[in-house]
């Protein structure tokens, strides 16, 4: 595979040249990225191919991925984040290809990073997720139908523009219905498949995180983080200026909707309501007329879709 020429190098001590995190939307990412920035270790990792894929730009040239990467660097290291939904993108732009033939697309993707980490002398890769996806669906359906993407403690400009259409956040909420959310769910559930095919398929050493574990226990993660790098955690992540923009409030009052049309209680546990949403992705959804098709909960047992995505396929 030809590859455009670039010019990370490594010149740390540390044992590598990047830091990629993969991710998908509203899985706390950003959150991530701020406490590796803060730790001066991991690089600037952000979305630093935003630009170009904004640009409308269908190749990448040496020049646009330089130009991309330039604010990734910190302390000899270049720090990146990718998203599930456009990594596809930029893989296919980088190497020059495209998905027709035997390649498929995390091939694509898996090809991409390793010619990045090679270029880089090595890459941790970090992969980030979040196990309550029925959150992560709201959170996506309110930053979709609002413009409200990232809130900061200390009332910063994020420099978002509002999206035209974007409504109000008490609209956004009387406006999602469970079938959204639900499939949502199944979205998020095929990307984080889609993830994992491409880091195994890469066959390089990663760390899997958990967003719920980032945000209740941030010193345990900092500690694992440093630890899968060879590093000392000197000090532990500090307190970072992101709040969250969903409220548990405003969760709650959808939640409620959706636990009314899946027939369970007001308040079900987060292991419930993700299952009982996979259920639902497995039997089939009747989105014409808004029913749910009968299911066969023995069958079906709740833990079993809450652990076991693969159960989807």
């Amino acid at each position: 595979m030809k590859n455009v020429k670039t010019t990370i190098s490594k010149n740390n001590l540390q044992g590598f040249g990047a830091c990629v995190v993969l991710a998908t939307q509203r899985s706390g990412s950003t959150l991530l990225c701020e406490h590796l920035r803060n730790s001066e270790h991991f690089g600037r990792p952000a979305e630093h191919f935003w630009d170009h894929l904004v640009s409308g730009k269908t190749q990448m040239s040496a020049s646009d991925f330089n130009n991309a990467m330039s604010d990734s660097r910190l302390n000899d290291v270049v720090g990146l984040k990718l998203m599930s939904n456009y990594i596809p993108t930029i893989a296919r732009q980088y190497s020059r290809t495209n998905t027709t033939g035997s390649t498929s697309e995390h091939e694509i993707c898996s090809q991409f990073l390793s010619s990045f980490s090679e270029a880089a002398h090595g890459t941790l890769f970090i992969t980030l997720k979040r196990r309550d996806v029925v959150s992560q669906s709201i959170s996506r359906l309110m930053a979709r139908k609002t413009g409200d993407w990232h809130k900061w403690n200390n009332n910063a400009d994020n420099g978002e523009q509002k999206i035209a259409g974007a409504v109000d956040r008490k609209e956004a909420i009387s406006r999602i219905s469970p079938i959204e959310i639900i499939s949502n769910v199944s979205q998020i559930d095929r990307e984080n498949d889609f993830m994992r095919l491409i880091i195994k398929n890469l066959d390089e050493p990663f760390l899997q995180l958990d967003y719920e574990d980032l945000a209740e226990t941030p010193e345990l993660v900092c500690k694992k983080v440093h630890d899968f790098a060879g590093l000392s955690a000197k000090s532990v992540w500090k307190a970072h200026p992101m709040k969250k923009v969903t409220s548990t409030s405003e969760r709650d009052q959808v939640v409620a909707k959706l636990s009314s049309f899946l027939g369970l209680d007001e308040k079900p546990n987060i292991e419930e309501l993700v299952a009982a949403c996979r259920i639902q992705i497995k039997s089939g959804i009747e989105r014409d007329t808004g029913l749910v098709k009968p299911v066969q909960k023995k069958r079906y047992p709740w833990k079993y879709f809450f652990n076991n995505e693969s159960a989807l396929e």
